[in-house]
């Protein structure tokens, strides 16, 4: 048992070194949207819509988020991974200018939006070469609300992304960052603040509970195995 108790040790402590010993909140590495219409590029805020054709062209936005998940180990199991992101009131602006709503409309009204695993870095971004999603597909949903002043309040909206996290802590080569779009024909836009900065998105990431279990195990182990070390000593003595 005790050199059982001394490799329980090490071995935490050789985890401990090279995975989070709590949940993990990441700032985004890099941001981008990018519109179809004219193949223009903003880091922020980030546009993720979808419109009706309009006689001169069909205005659509597609955004991009990466994070650095370099500090997990490949193999990593998690428990959860959330997306966050802080809604911008841009977003009234083109949904009014572009689908036809009022202020008043809008109020109430929700949206949905995807969010998949981009199957390519974005660095340079076209329309026509822009990455597209691989892998399972989260929904995001958010709500209109006015604050009383012809705007709409900001708030932090979250999205479940454990299954893209997972797979990316698992392959670390397919981590090109998140690809937000809008699936539906139906008009729908929402704006986001963009960067890394306090309103940036935001990945936490959750591990599994089994692993504080093995470390609380393997420092319980050392500690143990220390006292023994120490008591042998001093008989001896």
């Amino acid at each position: 048992m005790k050199p059982l108790s001394l490799l329980s040790a090490t071995a935490a402590l050789a985890l401990s070194a090279i995975h989070p010993l709590q949940a993990e909140t990441f700032s985004a590495e890099k941001t981008g949207s990018i519109y179809q219409a004219y193949g223009s590029v903003s880091q922020n805020p980030l546009y993720v819509a979808n419109a009706a054709p309009s006689p001169n062209h069909t205005h659509q936005w597609e955004a991009y988020v990466a994070f650095d998940l370099s500090s997990f180990v490949t193999g990593t199991t998690i428990t959860s991974a959330t997306l966050e992101l802080r809604t911008s009131s841009v977003a009234a602006g083109f949904l009014i200018g572009f689908g036809g709503y009022t202020y008043a409309s809008l109020s109430g009204q929700s949206f949905s939006f995807s969010v998949a695993a981009a199957d390519s870095d974005y660095n340079t971004l076209t329309w026509a070469g822009r990455p597209t999603s691989s892998g399972p597909v989260s929904q995001g949903i958010f709500t209109y609300t006015p604050d009383g002043n012809d705007d709409y309040v900001s708030y932090w909206l979250s999205v479940d992304v454990t299954s893209i996290v997972q797979n990316w802590i698992d392959n670390p080569e397919d981590n090109f960052g998140f690809h937000l779009y809008v699936g539906s024909p139906t008009f729908t836009g929402v704006a986001f603040e963009g960067g890394n900065g306090a309103f940036g998105p935001k990945l936490t990431v959750v591990p599994e509970p089994s692993t504080w279990a093995f470390i609380a195990f393997g420092v319980g182990g050392l500690v143990l195995y220390s006292r023994r070390a120490g008591r042998r000593s001093a008989a001896a003595a």
